[in-house]
């Protein structure tokens, strides 16, 4: 048995020996016109995560390209501080919030809907795999109602949509 062992590991030691002791000079090499290889790619999640800066696991599926459409009462660093679908008069502006991934170099645009009417647009160019993007509205008592933002693509393909209610305060 130990006669075994010792002859394995002389074939191990062997197989490594080989594969060490490869000359550079026997390596191929690429004629002068032949296009370089190409540099091997780092796997898909370290490549994910260093775009976007979050953890693989976190992110939103491939089709999806808007990983959070929202309204809120404020920002800060560049996230929303709460989620709201109800709100009084007595707060004067609400935010837009929207996360949008892998849409690097198009525009999109909230659309501010009340009434069945557009109140606004603002448009963004996506400059990046993760574009975190928001707009505001300044709010009036006379505008009591139904707020719908709409995130459309430049081709008019509504990618997310959100309403807000709009009540008097009684006071």
């Amino acid at each position: 048995m130990l006669s075994l062992i010792m002859g394995l590991a002389c074939l191990v030691s062997a197989a490594e020996a080989q594969q060490t002791a490869v000359p550079e000079a026997a390596a191929p090499t690429p004629a002068a016109d032949a296009p370089a290889p190409a540099p091997e790619s780092p796997p898909m999640t370290e490549s994910v995560e260093e775009s976007v800066g979050v953890e693989a696991d976190a992110l939103v599926a491939e089709s999806s390209r808007v990983a959070l459409a929202q309204f809120t009462t404020a920002i800060e660093e560049r996230e929303p501080v709460d989620q709201v679908s109800f709100i009084g008069t007595d707060v004067n502006k609400i935010y837009f919030y929207s996360d949008l991934r892998e849409m690097t170099g198009t525009v999109v645009t909230h659309k501010w809907i009340y009434g069945g009417n557009v109140m606004a647009e603002v448009d963004f160019a996506v400059k990046g795999p993760r574009w975190r993007v928001w707009s505001s509205k300044a709010l009036e008592p006379k505008y009591v109602g139904d707020w719908t933002v709409e995130v459309v693509t430049s081709d008019g393909e509504v990618l997310a949509s959100e309403t807000l209610t709009l009540s008097a305060v009684e006071g």
